[in-house]
């Protein structure tokens, strides 16, 4: 096993740290929903067996509606949800007026949110119908839209005009508008019991998601949500380590709770300060940095010295200016080789990897179930891969914060994911997926189908047309019949053939398509452009955008391939566009590895990122709705733990 050890430059005395005073950590986590209790199915039978006999004898149909609600009622205030669904489901048939129809819609729609709030999985949501597994959020959101939406809310009285009101709020916050949303929930004149016990939790969560003006203007009209300012000023300030941050968000919180402030933390903010983040950080790097992937290790490998060394320059700075020492991580950076083959070194075990507290790597799928058994319990874990589905489904079984397990990868697949969402928020409706044969491009044509599949109904557009090809001619013959270009050639010849004169025609294309999607490589993607640009009509009268990935983009590509790229959008990361090639860093790279190859950049940034996550990983896990800048592109983590990427754009223009 070969390790390459660097030691920070940032060194200060053992006993400094042992000397240095640190506030007391609070390991509170507050649960706003206590987790639902076992039920018994036999009882509810004989509660609503109790309601029915009572209506056989008094045949009182307003009785036996306001009966069934109040036991669904009952169940649904003591979290037995699926009691309060099976009660719900047999009282549908018999709800004949709009009030307990009403009051049932919303009792439901709370055990919806109790489940979303309990992240108890997939939800088991009781239809009109049956019980189903739905995804989140699209699904839901139309499934609460449907039943809240017609509600009269002049039928109801106070208490239950609030319990609707909260619902309402909550499939705002689903459907994105989180200014609606806040607006909805503090407007409100009294408080339903389950929108008290969430309301520090979504306040202080829907407010993040604002940009700056909507959160002041909030602010202005809501001055209790001003005491988050200061908290979220700490929280997304992108100079700080988490380190820091947990240090400062404890001194604000104890200052401001000596005033009575901060009684009830937010969620996300108790797990924040709840979990272990080392101050000493003993970083293990797991690259192959020999075999046959040794070049891809050495790449990302500089790109990390590079991000580390930059830590210890700016924590070096931050302390020639007097900041208190006690803040500031010191960092041992350690490279190990995991080898290129399937099989994990024999030299990485539990022993030596026992006094780690970061891992990042590895960098092959295959080695990363491998690790799982011999990384130290509570170490920070970066894998520069992602697993299929769920990515902490299953992976380990120790007794590990979701927060501390999280998954970096340059994968084809995620940047398409990234390309169609970022074509829905510009509207695009119906665009054609123009691809190769080959395992990559088929693996992104699947990714950005199901990602556009899961949206489809909620942006109100339809499925993309398809173009596979396996040659030019194909690739010809595919764009041309998806624009039916060729079937307009096709009728114009069969006119032709009708008549004696000349005719003269001018061939149509379709105009519903308003985009283009091309996963393919950059020689195939200069033949690719020409061909769609040809086949549209003279008349069409707008340039239909073309996106392709990094798959289609080279930094270096001469002025006569960019001419065949006019009106192209490539999205990349921008360390290997033309922004990111200016900056010092790019220059710098370029300087000292003889003007390396895009793939090279990718790497090295990829690597840059990997370090750069480490001091901001926690709370990007925990307050998963902010993004940092890194090289690689904006990154954020989702709720597997998956970093996900938002790239930037470079436009192609006619007079390139």
């Amino acid at each position: 096993m070969k390790i390459y050890r660097f030691i920070g430059l940032v060194v200060i005395a053992a006993s400094i740290w042992g000397c240095s005073s640190t506030p007391t950590e609070k390991k509170q986590q507050v649960t706003v929903i206590q987790p639902e209790a076992k039920e018994s199915t036999e009882n509810t039978s004989s509660e609503i067996s109790t309601v029915m006999a009572e209506f056989a004898s008094t045949q009182n149909e307003q009785n036996l509606q306001q009966s069934l609600i109040a036991l669904a009622a009952q169940y649904q205030a003591q979290n037995q949800c699926a009691s309060s669904n099976t009660v719900i489901k047999h009282a549908m048939p018999l709800l004949s007026s709009v009030e307990p129809l009403a009051k049932a819609n919303v009792i439901r729609s709370e055990c919806i949110i109790i489940q979303i709030e309990n992240q108890q999985g997939p939800l088991q949501l009781n239809t009109d119908t049956s019980a189903v597994s739905v995804p989140i959020p699209a699904a839901v959101s139309r499934l609460l839209a449907n039943w809240l939406g017609d509600i009269d809310e002049s039928t109801l009285d106070d208490s239950w005009s609030a319990r609707l009101a909260f619902t309402q709020a909550y499939l705002h916050s689903m459907q994105g508008d989180y200014q609606t949303a806040l607006n909805r929930l503090l407007n409100t004149s009294s408080a339903s019991a389950l929108s008290e016990a969430l309301l520090p939790k979504l306040s202080f969560d829907w407010l993040s998601r604002l940009n700056v003006t909507q959160r002041k203007s909030m602010m202005d009209a809501h001055p209790n949500l001003l005491r988050y300012q200061a908290l979220f000023s700490i929280i997304e300030d992108p100079s700080i380590n988490d380190t820091q941050r947990q240090q400062r968000l404890l001194r604000l919180i104890e200052n401001a709770q000596t005033k009575g402030e901060f009684n009830r933390l937010p969620e996300q903010l108790s797990l924040f300060l709840s979990l272990d983040v080392n101050k000493q950080q003993q970083t293990a790097v797991l690259l192959p940095l020999s075999g046959r992937l040794a070049s891809q290790g050495e790449a990302i490998k500089q790109g990390m010295l590079a991000a580390y060394y930059q830590q210890m320059l700016s924590a070096s700075n931050d302390m020639s200016e007097g900041l208190s020492t006690d803040e500031f991580p010191t960092n041992n950076l350690v490279f190990i080789d995991t080898g290129s083959e399937n099989e994990l070194t024999e030299s990485i075990n539990q022993e030596s990897m026992q006094n780690y507290t970061t891992i990042i790597g590895p960098l092959l799928k295959s080695h990363i179930e491998a690790t799982q058994a011999i990384l130290p319990v509570g170490a920070l874990r970066i894998y520069l891969n992602h697993l299929d589905g769920n990515s902490l489904n299953g992976l380990t079984s120790e007794p590990i914060s979701q927060a501390l397990v999280n998954f970096f990868a340059l994968s084809p697949e995620q940047e398409a994911q990234a390309l169609a969402r970022q074509m829905f928020t510009q509207d695009i409706k119906h665009p054609i997926l123009i691809h190769d044969d080959s395992a990559v491009t088929q693996r992104m044509a699947d990714a950005f189908l199901e990602t556009w599949k899961n949206q489809q109904t909620q942006h109100n557009t339809i499925a993309p047309s398809l173009v596979r090809y396996a040659d030019n001619k194909s690739m010809r013959v595919g764009i041309t019949s998806a624009l039916d270009v060729l079937q307009s050639q096709q009728r114009i010849n069969q006119l032709s053939n009708l008549v004696n004169e000349t005719v003269f025609s001018v061939t149509r294309n379709r105009r519903d398509v308003d985009a283009f999607v091309v996963f393919a490589r950059p020689n195939e993607l200069e033949l690719i452009n020409p061909i769609i640009e040809s086949s549209m009509s003279l008349f069409t009268g707008q340039q239909i955008p073309v996106y392709a990935t990094s798959l289609s983009y080279n930094h270096k590509q001469n002025k006569n391939s960019l001419r065949d790229l006019r009106n192209l959008i490539f999205v990349d990361m921008p360390f290997v566009l033309p922004d990111g090639r200016d900056s010092q860093l790019a220059q710098e790279v370029d300087t000292l590895f003889n003007q390396p190859s895009s793939t090279y950049l990718r790497l090295f940034a990829f690597g840059y990122d990997a370090v750069l996550l480490t001091q901001q990983i926690v709370k990007l896990s925990v307050f998963n709705q902010i993004s940092i800048n890194g090289l690689t592109g904006s990154l954020s983590i989702d709720d597997n733990g998956n970093v996900e990427r938002k790239l930037s754009t470079l436009a192609i223009n006619t007079g390139t």
